[in-house]
């Protein structure tokens, strides 16, 4: 029976899948399964106000 690694990464988010590429190759030769499974870092995102006057206010009210 061979190992197998389950990843739960952020479909959304394109930083979550830099990590695929090492995982695959750390993984390589090895006999491990790896199981992709979705997961929402942030399932109710607001937006925010990138362009407000106060900068650095980084949670900003969303805009109308």
């Amino acid at each position: 029976m061979s190992q197998q690694i389950i990843v739960y990464t952020d479909y959304v988010c394109p930083f979550c899948l830099l990590a695929e590429k090492a995982i695959v190759q750390a993984t390589d030769g090895m006999g491990v399964e790896i199981r992709w499974r979705p997961f929402e870092l942030r399932p109710a995102p607001v937006p925010l106000n990138v362009f407000s006057s106060s900068a650095g206010n980084f949670m900003a009210s969303p805009t109308s």
